[in-house]
């Protein structure tokens, strides 16, 4: 009886051993080794000298008993930048960085523009077309900064 105990605890080993082969067997027919391979990839790919520059991102850190290959910081909003002061009542900003994107506030703009048809000696539509076409330029280059 005790043969037969020893035959099987040596017989466990084995097994587990042929079934982790197979296991891993299966796992070379699944997995596809041109993912691995990036120089034949099409879609992003960007190499660590165009990330380094880039605010929040460390790479190559060793410290001590490690080796970091990159870190990235969570990054904070910050408040939008602001509007000049002339166009502040007729460009509407919210504060949510990930929120609605600037906008002309039309309401403002045809108020001015009544304010400005009061004026006896103006020809109102050349000041319309004036006046819009500087608060857009306006919002426009806003943009770029926000």
């Amino acid at each position: 009886m005790e043969l037969n105990d020893q035959s099987q605890s040596s017989a466990e080993p084995q097994n587990l051993l042929v079934r982790l082969f197979e296991y891993i067997e299966e796992q070379t027919k699944t997995i596809d080794p041109r993912g691995f391979n990036l120089s034949k990839s099409t879609g992003f790919k960007c190499a660590a000298s165009d990330i380094a520059a880039l605010p929040g991102i460390e790479l190559d850190l060793k410290p001590e008993g490690d080796h970091v290959w990159m870190r990235i910081h969570r990054l904070e909003s910050g408040k939008p930048p602001k509007v000049l002061p002339e166009f502040s009542l007729f460009i509407i900003i919210s504060l949510n960085p990930f929120g609605q994107l600037p906008t002309l506030n039309e309401p403002a703009i045809l108020h001015k523009l009544s304010e400005m048809a009061k004026i006896e000696n103006i020809d109102i539509l050349e000041a319309e077309v004036e006046f819009r076409a500087s608060v857009e330029q306006a919002l426009q280059e806003y943009l770029t900064l926000w």
